[in-house]
């Protein structure tokens, strides 16, 4: 009756009965390549660019098939049905390259490789009835003057880094010692301060203790001006006298005692 069943086997022994088959389909992964290399299954898929520009692929991916669909898949693609994923991948892969400019090939390759892989198994589980396990962007070929102008793009992409790495140092340098700088102008200011406070404080300690001479020896005059009941003028002689008596230098000396009532007289 040239029938199928839509049964799935798993490998094993099993009875079918004179006049009958199996079609046999792999159950491990299977692998499409489309490169140079002797063995792939078709050459570099040709493309162009969002831009305009050609560009070749080498590609390769690893599929497996749907156990449950493989009657569905015999229907549709029969016996050869891997010449058509293979021409259906070109379609996809051919489209998708059309989405990306050529600097997204040379920056961005892993990226577009995740994305050919998400859209082909899309398509896969669809309409062939399988899934895409793996896909590798083996190669990207662009125009020799791109290639050279990115190349030379980048070389200056990394000198201006270089060069903002620079300025960076330098700027960090110069902050540094500025920072020295204030924080060098603050112990000077800190120190003269402290100076100052140090004079002043010393200042007024010879102040305070000239003042407490000055006066200890006010009340000795009073004292002994009382004791002795002496006049004005009488103290202000006994203070010469013993000013003159205790002097021990070599030059002469001046003394300006104003009496009272008096002017100021030299003696």
């Amino acid at each position: 009756s040239k029938t199928i069943s839509p049964e799935v086997k798993e490998n094993g022994l099993y009875f079918i009965g004179i006049g009958h088959s199996f079609i046999k389909f792999p159950k491990t992964v299977q692998t499409i390549e489309f490169s140079e290399e002797k063995t792939a299954n078709r050459g570099p898929i040709e493309s162009r660019t969002s831009d305009g520009l050609e560009v070749t692929l080498e590609i390769s991916f690893q599929y497996i098939l749907q156990p449950d669909k493989l009657y569905d898949l015999y229907n549709t693609y029969g016996p050869k049905y891997d010449n058509v994923f293979q021409n259906i991948a070109i379609n996809i892969l051919t489209e998708e390259a059309t989405k990306y400019t050529a600097y997204n090939f040379f920056m961005d390759r892993g990226k577009i490789k995740d994305d050919f892989q998400y859209e082909l198994n899309l398509r896969f589980d669809k309409n062939c009835f399988s899934n895409i396990q793996f896909l590798q962007l083996r190669s990207v070929n662009l125009p020799n003057l791109f290639e050279q102008s990115i190349q030379e793009s980048e070389v200056k992409k990394q000198d201006i880094q270089k060069a903002q790495a620079e300025q960076n140092k330098v700027k960090i340098e110069i902050d540094t010692k500025i920072k020295a700088a204030e924080y060098q102008k603050n112990v000077i200011i800190n120190k003269a301060e402290g100076e100052a406070q140090a004079i002043i404080k010393q200042n007024e300690a010879y102040v305070e203790a000239l003042l407490r001479t000055q006066n200890t020896q006010t009340n000795a005059f009073k004292n002994l001006k009382d004791t002795l009941q002496l006049t004005n003028e009488n103290l202000l002689d006994f203070m010469k006298t013993k000013i003159i008596k205790e002097y021990s230098g070599d030059n002469d000396i001046t003394l300006n005692i104003e009496k009272p009532n008096q002017k100021k007289e030299d003696l």
